[in-house]
């Protein structure tokens, strides 16, 4: 049977806008590379992990510059999810996680409710 990739469907991360993707940004952060939080709803194979975190992040900033426009703010958040990704799997946590706090921190600063 093979496991189910749940995160082909937007909604499986939760979030419809910048805002939502705010939170879920600080969930990636708290939990990567290998703390997620576990869902009851989800079955074992369906449950976050490192690789789902980053096509979450990836599809969150598609979503951002669809509701706000491109901009080079957009650039250096897409740069910096796809250094901390590398990071991650180089098992560099820490340098993974400063990576994506300084996403999170330019990402505060657009505004969304």
């Amino acid at each position: 049977m093979g496991s189910s990739s749940p995160e082909k469907d937007p909604a499986y991360f939760g979030f419809t806008d910048l805002h939502g993707f705010k939170d879920f940004v600080v969930e990636v952060i708290a939990g990567a590379p290998d703390d997620f939080m576990e869902m009851d709803w989800l079955q074992p194979d369906e449950q976050m992990n490192l690789d789902r975190a980053f096509v979450g992040l990836r599809y969150g900033l598609k979503l951002t510059a669809h509701e706000k426009g491109e901009s080079p703010l957009l650039d250096k958040c897409r740069e910096l999810v796809e250094e901390a990704y590398g990071l991650y799997r180089s098992g560099q946590d820490h340098e993974g996680q400063r990576k994506l706090e300084a996403m999170d921190e330019l990402l505060i600063t657009l505004p969304s409710q």
